[in-house]
């Protein structure tokens, strides 16, 4: 069975060491192996997507020996270390009504085959749909991709994606390698109040730490991209992990050959790590770091349009420190400071620039989770956010100077929340309600949001949950700071002195 979910593995492998006996499971997970003779033997059991597990027994004759075997998924760290307690921390948040979750080894799974991408996996969930086969965003009950947060170990992301902010046809593939993945939460609404400036529903994204065990490798190749992954123990007591992963999609290649000039980018290349420390049994540190890189490059055919895309590309970089402390056995403090940069660039025949943009983002927020009372969690955190968003974009008309848009500014995000969640009746009963406090320096506005939800258990089997929640979003800053489209006094120029 599986680890996390408990799920009846079929068509798994397993044998015996030492002797040439091997089967593999049923549909219900169940196998047998008859006839074995009596010795010592090392029962291996191996399938794709979780680590090979080996488990030496002796057999006496006439003995009959029964097995659980619970396999690790592949995308999980493997530890020996056996926790008898668990700490008021590892049981998973319950305060949402509308929450599905993806484990790592899920995603993989649910994958499109073209494109190992987080977020297709996302789309197969109830309640979300996916508008388009060659864009990795989507929308949820209804609300299109840009009122959903995607939050990535705890840091709202911007635009993590392998896309090109000027082509015709939207395309994207998520710059998150989804090897690096632990778990994904998808909050369809009523979500908590520690997510914040998102309106339409939230995914969060915890990635995974390496192996502290041994050193792995990995590469693997298809006819639409190739990557390699290693992992493996930091230092020699192995208080920590390391991790690292790039890859790059052949898709782009496959695209123009099917369907040249067709100006749509689905490809790139993108390398991630990932490092885990333990600095003692209350300090933890973790650094993910993310550099992605698309482009696009097409022949300007016979009769290419002043407005053609012909050469683009999109840059994506992130920096996420974290810190995790544990002050006491009953309070637990996170902090991540992070920082992310998205430039892009666009040109048309003969280098015309037809847009160029810079965004960027530095982060900096702390929760904390206070076990005041057993299964009373009291939540608060505060967080700061300062943006940078310039750029331009111009359409020519003939061979006059083009209609254009320009914006350029600057702005700080601020919010604060607290949160109590109570859990009664041997916890078939469970009551959150929080508040959010938001502020946007660049038009002034300032929001406060009440949450609240209610678990009720039934039956065993049976939970009655309701939700209720405001949520407040606040504009980009190419919006509040765009000039608009406007024409400049026109003069006849030639193509290219709009190179500058």
């Amino acid at each position: 069975m599986d680890a996390r979910g408990g799920e009846l593995l079929g068509n798994v492998q397993v044998t015996l060491a030492g002797g040439p006996y091997r089967t593999t499971t049923d549909a219900q997970g169940r196998f047998h192996l008859p006839a074995v003779v009596p010795g010592d033997y090392v029962l291996h059991v191996s399938t794709v997507g979780y680590h090979l597990l080996k488990r030496p027994f002796h057999l006496d004759a006439g003995e009959t020996k029964d097995f659980e075997v619970v396999l690790t998924p592949d995308t999980l760290s493997q530890t020996n270390t056996v926790e008898v307690k668990a700490g008021p921390f590892d049981v998973a948040a319950q305060d949402s009504p509308s929450t599905l979750t993806l484990a790592g080894n899920d995603a993989k799974n649910l994958g499109s085959v073209l494109a190992d991408d987080p977020l297709r996996a996302v789309q197969d969930l109830p309640g979300v749909t996916a508008n388009d086969d060659f864009d990795a965003r989507f929308s949820l009950r209804g609300v299109d991709f840009t009122r959903i947060g995607l939050y990535l170990d705890g840091v709202l992301l911007h635009e993590p994606f392998h896309t090109l902010p000027g082509q015709t046809l939207p395309a994207s593939a998520t710059a998150v390698n989804g090897d690096l993945v632990d778990e994904m939460q998808l909050y369809e609404g009523a979500w908590p109040v520690r997510y914040g400036d998102r309106s339409g529903g939230v995914l969060d994204v915890d990635t995974r730490d390496g192996s502290r065990t041994e050193t792995l490798v990995r590469a693997e190749a298809s006819a639409s991209n190739a990557g390699v992954l290693a992992e493996g123990p930091l230092g020699r007591k192995k208080r920590g992990s390391w991790l690292v992963a790039a890859r790059k999609s052949y898709l782009q290649y496959l695209l123009e050959r099917v369907a040249p000039n067709t100006g749509l980018a689905l490809g790139g290349e993108d390398v991630q790590a990932r490092l885990a420390y333990d600095l003692d049994s209350r300090n933890h540190l973790t650094l993910y770091l993310l550099e992605s890189y698309s482009d696009l490059h097409q022949a300007a055919g016979s009769n290419p349009g002043f407005n053609s895309l012909l050469n683009a590309g999109f840059h994506y970089t992130l920096a996420n420190l974290g810190w995790r402390y544990t002050p006491a056995d009953n309070l637990l403090v996170t902090t991540h400071a992070a920082w992310m940069r998205e430039k892009f660039g666009d040109n048309g025949p003969d280098d015309i620039s037809l847009g160029a943009g810079y965004y960027g983002e530095w982060v900096w927020n702390t929760t904390a989770t206070w076990m005041w009372r057993t299964n009373c969690p009291l939540d608060a955190g505060w967080s700061v956010r300062r943006t940078r968003d310039a750029g331009y974009a111009q359409q020519f008309d003939g061979n006059v100077l083009p209609w254009q848009q320009n914006w350029n500014g600057t702005a700080r995000l601020d919010g604060g929340y607290v949160q109590q969640s109570v859990a009664a009746l041997n916890g078939r009963l469970r009551l959150t309600g929080g508040m959010r406090w938001d502020g946007d320096s660049a038009d002034g506005v300032s929001v406060t949001s009440p949450v609240a939800s209610a678990t009720i258990g039934l039956t065993p089997s049976t939970h009655l949950q309701l939700g209720f929640g405001q949520y407040a979003q606040f504009p980009e800053l190419s919006e509040l700071q765009s000039a608009g489209w406007s024409r400049p006094a026109t003069h006849a120029v030639q193509p290219g002195d709009c190179g500058d």
